[in-house]
């Protein structure tokens, strides 16, 4: 008796056992090769074992565990992904073709014994080749010597809610569709079209609103399931201190040892089980008023061709849209926003061709467009609103500032001739961050333009002129655990930086601020204790005979009481407002600022423990910093006339040459080089004036210098 007679001896049952057998025997080339690849590492490090290989045979317990949690947390979900789909389109086929699913619709087996034989089926499928990888990984642990029974169980029950969801996904994709072209495309669609869409829409926001940036946000990464688990779940290693029989200069070593695994986030895998029960239930559902007829359509339920109609229309307008928009207007247009007609017709166009293509798709014909003009003005008028709603900032995202009051820290990024990147959190710094945000809100049109275009023109004279450049970044931490982040490029004039109400002098305040020079430079000091520091300075400028100057470094090294009256004298600095002030002033920051650097070492100090590692603060003083200057001058380390300004240093005159310094810092590389007493002189007097030297080599001598 074949097996379809075999079928028809079971005429209510909600299982057939000749069914099940039919499809594991006629399928194992699926779940073999899959046994197969599974089998190969665990195999692999059983022959190892027994040839009592060292570095296996030290392998315990809990490391085993460790990397049975890894293979759950970053293999399982991208395995299960892709094996899931293969599975489904085995034992699902029938539903794809009219013969095949007519033939078994007429058989005396109910359709709950179709589904339920079936839905096993494919389980047992996906279960066979995890069994068999599963088993021989026990059987090495055992053979290593370590068996962990907690981290095996709780392996198990992973992979089976994993295999379960997946599977469940995949089922209900094949009861939507009834084409096994389409069912593995819209398998991977639906897994991962929250993220897809995520980056798409933030992309699309960043060409309207200033600030805004177009990264990949996560906010819906739990509908993507793969992104999520492989994002969330992670094996944790708990260690314990454990003293060892090594003492070393008097001290007791210790050895960390592995007293623990944890699967962190676990319990993520039971809550996408429990989806997949309302998959498994949905897609049962699909099963039950399914049309035998509907066998070869890309959408087999009814009332979902409308949304895949639109939803592929509205998709293809956001992604053909900007694509169009860029090969055929942005990529010709300066600057990085919208231009608003352009976009609205590369997205018209593209939603267009999105909705032909699954109208075709539906209706499995090209004969679509005749009565069409109805839906595609849809389209139109959607694609339309939508950029008029972005254009016109109707949801406030742009000019959106969180209240004082919802916010619980802003980490600040400014870019000047220090780079800053300071987390504040009192209320009153907060405000300060705020009103430097609305300030460069305030000149939105202006720093869009000159972002656009890099320099201006001419100037009243015909001069090209070119901005200075910084950006203001900000990261807002709401109290509601929400986030809002905004990055904003600032071009400025140099006369701007001093000028009330201008952006740039409105960033100015902001970097200078007590409070944020403070966070900057002192916020990891407070948090450890200094131990050491060092200064770097340029002592002494070597003048070759081709006339260029290049210097010589020192360095001093400082105790941990010299750093601390340093750092001292560096709270003052910061107190009298001395730090910041020249930053966006390339031509004073290189007038002013020494090009010396003060390294304070400190280790930090955590729960009341004093870390082994040094962390440390670079620091770069100037002119104004006149309590430190004042600090190193008491201390004996340097004084005013030994330091030497970045112009000095690292600025060149028109022939190219390192520029002037004093003469008493140069030392020549050819001593024959070296001016005479009345070039150096003469350098000094005008010529206007004379001199004339009076002595010789056994008697004074005397320098006399008469006006013209």
């Amino acid at each position: 008796m074949n097996w379809e007679g075999r079928i028809m001896l079971s005429k209510t049952s909600y299982f057939n056992a000749t069914l099940f057998r039919k499809n594991l025997t006629r399928f194992w080339p699926l779940w073999g090769m899959a046994s197969f690849f599974g089998a190969i590492f665990p195999l692999a490090l059983l022959v190892q074992v027994l040839q009592n290989y060292r570095f296996i045979a030290d392998v315990v317990g809990l490391e085993m565990t460790q990397a049975y949690y890894a293979v759950v947390a970053y293999g399982v979900p991208i395995i299960s992904l892709c094996y899931a789909i293969l599975c489904a389109m085995c034992v699902w086929n029938y539903l794809y073709n009219a013969r095949s699913v007519g033939f078994l619709h007429t058989l005396p087996i109910r359709r709950e014994g179709l589904f339920v034989t079936n839905f096993l089926s494919g389980m047992v499928m996906m279960a066979i080749p995890y069994a068999i990888t599963g088993i021989l990984c026990v059987l090495v642990s055992v053979l290593a010597g370590g068996l962990d029974l907690k981290g095996i169980l709780i392996t198990i029950l992973a992979v089976v809610g994993e295999s379960f969801f997946y599977f469940s996904g995949a089922t209900l994709v094949a009861f939507i569709t009834s084409n096994i072209m389409a069912l593995p495309v819209l398998y991977f669609i639906f897994q991962f079209l929250a993220v897809l869409l995520d980056l798409l829409i933030s992309v699309f926001a960043q060409g309207f609103f200033f600030g805004y940036q177009g990264e990949f946000t996560g906010a819906v990464n739990f509908l993507s399931p793969t992104v999520f688990l492989m994002e969330n779940i992670r094996p944790h290693n708990v260690y314990e201190e454990i003293p060892s029989d090594v003492v070393y200069n008097g001290v007791q070593e210790y050895t960390r040892v592995l007293t623990d695994v944890e699967l962190e986030n676990g319990w993520l895998i039971l809550v996408y089980a429990l989806v997949g029960v309302l998959l498994t239930a949905a897609a049962w559902l699909l099963y039950q008023r399914r049309r035998s007829e509907s066998a070869g359509e890309v959408v087999a339920v009814g009332w979902m061709k409308p949304i895949f109609r639109y939803g592929v229309s509205f998709c293809g307008a956001l992604a053909g849209g900007l694509l169009l928009y860029y090969m055929f207007w942005g990529m010709y247009q300066g600057g990085q926003y919208y231009d608003l007609l352009p976009l609205l017709v590369c997205m018209a166009v593209a939603g267009a061709i999105g909705y032909y293509l699954a109208s075709m798709l539906l209706a499995k014909s090209l004969r679509v467009f005749k009565g069409s003009w109805k839906g595609l003005g849809l389209v139109a008028i959607t694609v339309a609103i939508v950029c008029g709603i972005m254009h016109f900032d109707l949801l406030g995202v742009e000019s959106r500032v969180p209240d004082a009051d919802s916010v619980e820290s802003v980490q600040v990024r400014i870019n000047a001739s220090n780079h800053l990147n300071v987390v504040v959190t009192e209320p009153e710094d907060i405000e300060r961050v705020r009103e430097a945000h609305r300030a460069v809100l305030a000149h939105r049109d202006t720093l869009i333009y000159r972002d656009a275009n890099n320099y201006i023109a001419t100037d009243a004279s015909g001069k090209r002129l070119y901005y200075e450049y910084s950006y203001l970044r900000l990261n807002y931490t709401l109290k509601s655990g929400l986030t809002v982040e905004r990055r904003y490029p600032v071009y400025y004039l140099p006369e701007e930086v001093d000028q009330p109400g201008t952006a740039v002098n409105a960033l100015k305040e902001l970097y200078s601020s007590d409070a944020i020079q403070y966070a900057d430079l002192m916020g990891g000091i407070d948090k450890g204790r200094i131990v050491s520091g060092e200064l770097s300075y340029p002592a002494r400028a070597i003048k070759h005979e081709d006339g260029y100057i290049s210097w010589e470094w020192d360095f001093k090294s400082l105790t941990s009481a010299q750093a601390e009256a340093l750092v001292e004298a560096v709270r003052k600095d910061i107190a009298a407002g001395s730090f910041g002030r020249n930053a966006f002033d390339n031509e004073r920051w290189q007038k002013e600022t020494y090009a010396a650097s003060l390294h304070i070492y400190y280790k930090t100090i955590e729960n009341g423990e004093m870390m082994d590692w040094n962390d440390g603060l670079d620091l770069k003083f100037s002119v104004n910093s006149t309590h430190l200057v004042a600090e190193l001058e008491r201390q004996g380390i340097l004084n005013r006339t030994q330091l030497y300004t970045e112009e000095q240093v690292y600025a060149s005159d028109k022939y190219g040459n390192t520029a002037v310094v004093p003469e008493s810092a140069i030392v020549y590389a050819n001593p024959n080089s070296a001016p005479t007493v009345e070039e150096i002189i003469s350098g000094a007097i005008s010529e206007k004036e004379s001199i004339g030297i009076i002595g010789g080599a056994d008697g004074p001598t005397a320098v006399f210098v008469t006006g013209g």
